[in-house]
């Protein structure tokens, strides 16, 4: 989750605490450049390749951590990293899956 924000947060060259999770990448000024500059950061650093239609339909960055997380392959240093509430929002997520 924190490797999104801070992939959306370089795309957009924002502070990454200072992003709003309910707010939406269109919210955020999203435009096609940014929109494949923000694919490409979140593929290298977490190995989900997600279609820019996707991006350019702006979801929240709620939706996007979530998606992320669903899709992407999860270690135990990953889960050690996490906060509470990432790890709940992980969990919710897998169980989700079911």
């Amino acid at each position: 989750a924190s490797a999104v924000r801070e992939a959306v947060a370089a795309a957009f060259q924002l502070p990454a605490d200072r992003l709003d999770l309910d707010l939406s990448l269109t919210e955020l000024g999203l435009d096609s450049v940014v929109a494949l500059d923000l694919r490409t950061r979140i593929s290298r650093t977490t190995g989900v390749d997600l279609p820019v239609q996707d991006l350019l339909r702006g979801p929240t960055l709620r939706a996007l951590v979530e998606r992320v997380t669903s899709e992407a392959p999860v270690t135990a240093a990953d889960i050690d990293a996490l906060s509470d509430t990432e790890v709940d929002a992980l969990l919710t997520t897998l169980l989700a899956r079911d």
